[in-house]
């Protein structure tokens, strides 16, 4: 009898095989449940970069037609928003190159 005490003493303690597939079946349901909201975040969060970048262009846009009575050319492209266009800018009494980039 001394002898079953010892080594009911002894033994080592730990989770059952059913305390380990609660556990994991508790967290598979959370990340089932919390894993599409924060995907979701990301895909809202790239949209509102997006839409945030095409208003830049916008008013990118917008402040070159102001300083050159015109939009860029398709030859010129986006690249003249940034760099000094060649050529006159700003109307006829105005002999000075101007870019939105003078304007940073």
């Amino acid at each position: 009898m001394d002898h079953i005490k010892r080594i009911e003493s002894h033994r080592i303690k730990g989770f059952t095989l059913i305390e380990i597939i609660v556990v994991v079946v508790i967290i598979g349901l959370l990340a089932a449940v919390i894993a599409p909201n924060i995907f979701g975040e990301v895909e809202k969060a790239r949209n509102k970069k997006a839409l945030s970048d095409l208003r830049a262009l916008e008013s990118a846009l917008g402040l070159y037609r102001l300083d050159n009575y015109s939009y860029p050319t398709t030859e010129q492209g986006l690249q003249a928003l940034v760099t000094r266009p060649s050529g006159r800018v700003g109307g006829e009494g105005n002999n000075k190159d101007l870019s939105i980039a003078d304007l940073r």
